[in-house]
């Protein structure tokens, strides 16, 4: 069974409707055939798990007296989509579209049944409107039109771990947490930002200390415990934290290298704190 993500939508327009103020089928082959759809337009805006992104169903009827078969194939296409739209006929196994022409009504058959098939991939594709053009070889069916529009995406895929735990034993010094945070954003466009927050790393014992410690204040190295010691001291919205940007991050990950800056008035033994990481559009 395939299915249809929730958050692609599709627009068709009767092929009656459309053939009458396109114009796009030459006027000197007769119609032979008529779909039911001549524009569709899937909207893509999230990663899909499914197998295929599927357009509307299209119905196709032999009108004419001719008793040959229906074949279509690309008429036009944007380079960007080649390799990612496919064709169904009739529930049968999808075949891409391309340079070779599908029968979809074999001689002599009145009706039939396509789907124009797209990759989960194009999601990745640079975010814009890409079109294409189905055809019949012998331009004898007014041509199905199909735009997908590729919306920007952003999400994070993996932030771990998401607590921090460091031990500060041997006077004053930075001190780094005992595992960097790995952090994995996937989008397909540089319009985002990351907002990582976390306050301050509390001494573990600091329940039993009646109130007498100071909070280790936090910074971070990224991708390289050995560069740039970024202090979390911006403020945005009442919160304190730093903003990463995609150019932090090397092929949509990042390890975050955080550490504390321990003086001689902070109590000896291990901190801990939790890190708040928030996904925002610039």
């Amino acid at each position: 069974m395939f299915e249809i993500i929730k958050s692609i939508k599709i627009i068709v327009i009767s092929s009656l409707l459309l053939s009458a103020v396109m114009g796009r089928v030459s006027g000197a082959a007769e119609q032979q055939f008529l779909a039911s759809h001549s524009y569709l337009k899937l909207e893509v805006d999230s990663v899909f798990s499914g197998v295929w992104i599927q357009s509307e169903k299209i119905n196709i009827r032999r009108i004419g007296s001719e008793r040959e078969p229906l074949q279509v194939g690309i008429g036009q296409i944007d380079q960007e989509l080649v390799g990612y739209v496919f064709l169904k006929v009739n529930g049968g196994e999808p075949r891409e579209l391309g340079s070779s022409w599908v029968t979809v009504l074999p001689r002599g058959v009145e009706s039939g049944e396509i789907q124009i098939l797209l990759k989960p991939g194009a999601i990745w594709l640079t975010p814009d409107t890409y079109s294409l053009y189905l055809e019949s070889r012998t331009k004898d069916l007014v041509g199905i039109a199909l735009d997908v529009l590729i919306k920007d995406y952003a999400a994070i895929r993996t932030i771990t771990p998401r607590r921090i735990s460091l031990e500060a034993v041997t006077g004053p010094g930075r001190y780094f947490m005992d595992e960097p945070i790995f952090i994995q954003v996937d989008a397909n466009h540089q319009g985002w930002r990351l907002w990582i927050s976390g306050g301050s790393l509390i001494h573990a014992d600091s329940t039993n200390l009646n109130g007498e410690y100071k909070p280790a204040k936090l910074g971070v190295a990224v991708n390289d415990q050995e560069g740039i010691f970024r202090t979390l001291d911006q403020e945005e919205n009442g919160d304190v934290g730093i903003t990463l940007y995609p150019s932090d991050f090397q092929d949509g990950r990042a390890e975050l290298y955080f550490a504390a800056d321990v003086e001689w008035d902070h109590k000896a033994g291990r901190y801990q704190g939790v890190i708040n990481v928030t996904l925002l559009s610039n």
